[in-house]
């Protein structure tokens, strides 16, 4: 179980790094290009660095919860790997659900965000 857990935070934290990266990096460049001298004014390189440091702060400690009891790793098919339990049904506890929701509606607002 430790190693599923090992590889189910790994794989939750590498999806969800990159698409909140590219998020904003997204962001960062429609705020370059359509309101450049706020961008200019506004955006430093310090508050980037807070920015990066907070988007992998937030990953970490959001895909961490499951090692603290709230979501759950669990084995996906075919055995081989693990990730975010999404084999859930009314049966299973609330706050497993609401992880895992919530996990998911963080991906596609990021994927709303990188599309738009």
């Amino acid at each position: 179980i430790a190693m599923c857990n090992y590889h189910g935070f790994s794989m939750m934290l590498i999806g969800m790094v990159t698409h909140c990266l590219v998020s904003a990096m997204a962001i960062e460049r429609y705020l370059g290009i359509r309101h450049g001298y706020w961008y200019s004014k506004n955006v430093t390189q310090s508050k980037a660095r807070i920015m990066l440091l907070s988007i992998w702060m937030f990953c970490i400690f959001f895909c961490m919860l499951p090692l603290f009891g709230l979501g759950q790793y669990a084995r996906q098919y075919p055995g081989t790997w693990c990730f975010v339990n999404t084999h859930l049904n009314s049966h299973s506890p609330w706050w497993h659900r609401l992880y895992t929701n919530t996990y998911a509606a963080i991906n596609v607002i990021n994927l709303l965000v990188i599309v738009t």
